[in-house]
């Protein structure tokens, strides 16, 4: 488990992020490997990004962000990575902007 920490003025680790995003005291944090394959499908636009969360009060609720800005959903040959580029996305305490 990670506590949180005072902000030093310094940039915000994406521990710190999380921990403003989701307004926890603490994160587990856990790895994984991840394989970033050279070539990618392009499957089509990113217009809205959606996601279940139970950030600030502990209740699972569903949050929909309209994006200004479209970024591209892209997946590996394979079918099991997938990502999604061109997006400007920051985590803030009051959630995601961009």
């Amino acid at each position: 488990m990670v506590k949180r920490k005072k902000n030093s003025g310094k940039k915000k680790s994406p521990v710190k992020k999380y921990l403003d995003f989701t307004g926890k005291d603490t994160a587990k944090i856990t790895t994984d490997r991840v394989n970033i394959p050279d070539t990618y499908i392009f499957i089509g636009d990113v217009i809205n990004l959606d996601y279940v969360s139970d950030k600030w009060d502990g209740k699972k609720r569903a949050y929909t962000h309209k994006l200004k800005k479209h970024g591209k959903m892209l997946v590996s040959p394979n079918g099991k990575t997938v990502l999604i580029t061109g997006l400007n996305l920051n985590v803030t305490g009051r959630g995601l902007s961009g």
